[in-house]
């Protein structure tokens, strides 16, 4: 993301970008995600054009489309350069798992995959997205970009789908992710005020790096697919991990909460955190924010270690 952010109309740095990102893509599906940031690399591309080292912008017109549909191609090479590692890697596992005979006969590992349910190369009955006749391998579009196995086993081990996790048992974990989601709408609004309140056309909104609109998105998308398809827990990690959305909404937020505080007057005591000791003293909802980050931080780090799908 750097190599993109430092010029995003270079090719070489669009290109390098999305060998970057489909080694995110591969080990982790919101990796697919990042494909936007090139899309939006590629949209200030369209509105704005340079001529003899100055910048100038594309009017919204029939020739902005126009430039826009030119895109569409290199935009595929990218989305191409993408899956391809993923789309690799399905097709050693579908070769080892569904088109393989199951010739395990050493009893001990038999009875070690009959109690812990383990399913081994070959075993067809077993894996469902091996048969082309089951619903997870049934081409579709998200079938072009996700592996067979992918659908069938978020169902089976995470329950993912459209508000299958909203159930009274998971409540506690909508309330720990909660301050989370909270901080990214409230990111979002803010942007979409500043965005409303800019008088300068449209084209030099999407240009201006004061305005971090792609993460923005990326944040939002992340938020609601936690809300509603997967495990609402997960979106703290991947919202705090994938995108510097959260933390640019964070700082704004204490810049503007602490206009008054001097440096280095009021950051000698106490020793330890003095910044946060002092922004925390001021009002409870500070103090309840400084909790709830480091304690996920500390408790959230010794759970994770001792207890892997803790997020």
């Amino acid at each position: 993301m750097y190599i993109l952010e430092q010029q995003p109309l270079n090719r070489i740095n669009q290109i390098c970008s999305a060998v970057i990102f489909s080694f995110a893509f591969m080990t982790r599906a919101n990796g697919f995600l990042n494909i936007g940031y090139i899309g939006f690399a590629l949209l200030i591309e369209t509105v704005m054009k340079k001529h003899k080292g100055r910048t100038t912008y594309v009017a919204i017109d029939g020739t902005l489309i126009i430039k826009a549909i030119h895109k569409i191609p290199l935009m595929l090479f990218y989305l191409f350069i993408l899956i391809l590692p993923l789309r690799i890697f399905s097709y050693v596992i579908e070769e080892k798992y569904c088109h393989s005979v199951s010739n395990f006969t050493n009893p001990w590992i038999l009875e070690y995959g009959k109690n812990e349910s383990v399913v081994f190369p070959g075993m067809i009955k077993n894996l469902t997205w091996c048969n082309t006749n089951d619903e997870f391998y049934r081409p579709n579009l998200i079938s072009l970009f996700m592996p067979p196995y992918y659908g069938a086993i978020q169902q089976k081990y995470w329950t993912v789908g459209f508000m299958q996790y909203w159930k009274f048992r998971k409540i506690p974990l909508f309330v720990i992710a909660s301050p989370t989601l909270g901080f990214i709408f409230y990111g979002v609004y803010n942007l979409f005020i500043d965005i409303l309140t800019d008088k300068r056309m449209i084209n030099h909104v999407l240009t201006d790096r004061r305005h971090p609109i792609p993460y923005a998105i990326h944040s939002l998308f992340l938020a609601f697919c936690g809300i509603f398809i997967y495990n609402v827990e997960v979106s703290i990690r991947l919202i705090y991990s994938s995108s510097p959305f959260i933390y640019i909404t964070l700082a704004r937020l204490m810049s503007r909460q602490t206009p008054k505080i001097k440096v280095p007057d009021d950051l000698l005591e106490p020793f330890t955190l003095p910044f946060l000791f002092n922004y925390a003293c001021v009002k409870p909802l500070r103090f309840l924010m400084l909790v709830y980050f480091l304690g996920y931080f500390t408790m959230g780090t010794l759970m994770h270690v001792n207890w892997l799908p803790f997020n």
